[in-house]
């Protein structure tokens, strides 16, 4: 009689295990740090102003050369700064676009 009640009890306790219901593990979102290309943060060259002493010495003619050439590479230098800048802003939203979270 007893090792019936025993096989009863247990197959009740058993199957009372299934009654509950198991947490299913969320899905974890796990980041990555991607670092900026380095041939997107290479420092561009910058040519230095005249010295005020030869400047000085110049004719008006040639101070207004120096000062035009200086001010095209200047700009010249911009431009290559904003096209990189660009391109980290290009590459930062395909980033973004690759590991942004599913689930908001």
């Amino acid at each position: 009689m007893k090792t019936i009640l025993v096989a009863i009890l247990l197959c009740v306790v058993l199957s009372g295990c299934s009654l509950f219901q198991t947490k299913q593990p969320e899905e974890r979102v796990v980041y990555k740090f991607i670092r900026v290309p380095s041939e997107m943060t290479e420092t561009v060259p910058i040519n230095p102003p005249p010295e005020p002493v030869q400047y000085s010495k110049m004719t008006c003619d040639k101070q207004e050369e120096l000062l035009i050439s200086l001010l095209q590479d200047r700009t010249k230098q911009v431009g290559v700064c904003n096209a990189r800048l660009r391109g980290i802003n290009n590459w930062s939203d395909n980033q973004l676009k690759i590991y942004e979270p599913v689930n908001p």
